[in-house]
């Protein structure tokens, strides 16, 4: 299991999922949007086998224990949460 914490607030991250299942899909991005302040879709990458999707976001609190959560969705085959050095342009 990951270690459920990040050192700075506010600090954007990159959270890259693959799925098999579009409902998988549906499920982990509102995991995503409950436990974030900001949330944007960066990419969605479709193959026969699986769904690559990359949010960029910012997270309410310090606590990241959400990626063991959308771990555990049927049809999540893979989920990392990277740290980003970019920013939420508007």
């Amino acid at each position: 299991w990951i270690k459920s914490t990040v050192s700075q607030k506010n600090q954007p991250y990159l959270v890259i999922l693959h799925s098999t299942i579009e409902k998988a899909e549906i499920k982990a991005q509102s995991i995503l949007f409950n436990r974030s302040n900001k949330i944007r879709l960066k990419s969605k990458t479709i193959n026969k086998q699986e769904t690559e999707i990359i949010y960029e976001i910012q997270l309410n609190n310090q606590d990241n224990a959400f990626i063991n959560e959308i771990a555990l969705i049927d049809g999540i085959t893979n989920i990392q949460c990277v740290s980003y050095n970019g920013d939420f342009n508007e």
